[in-house]
């Protein structure tokens, strides 16, 4: 599913997908798909002030190559599950 994601970015003027986070894991990863159609990600941080979304978008950042400001969270802030929309 990442794969997709990132052969559309090179084409499209923005992305959008779901997201499944766990939250307070050892380390960040994609872990696979939730469902049919959401990426399941671990992140290293507690869900605690935004950290674990800073650190999701951090995490996003260095694995699709682009800025941490062209990646936010478009819904979901307080949830585990969340909408993702990275403009390249």
């Amino acid at each position: 599913m990442l794969d997709a994601i990132l052969k559309t970015l090179a084409s499209e003027k923005k992305v959008t997908f779901k997201i499944k986070v766990v939250a307070g894991a050892a380390k960040n990863e994609i872990v696979g798909t939730y469902g049919e159609d959401m990426l399941k990600i671990k992140i290293a941080a507690v869900r605690e002030r935004g950290k674990a979304n800073e650190k999701l978008i951090k995490f996003l950042a260095k694995t699709t190559g682009l800025p941490a400001q062209n990646i936010h969270i478009k819904t979901g802030t307080s949830s585990p599950l969340k909408t993702i929309e990275i403009i390249p």
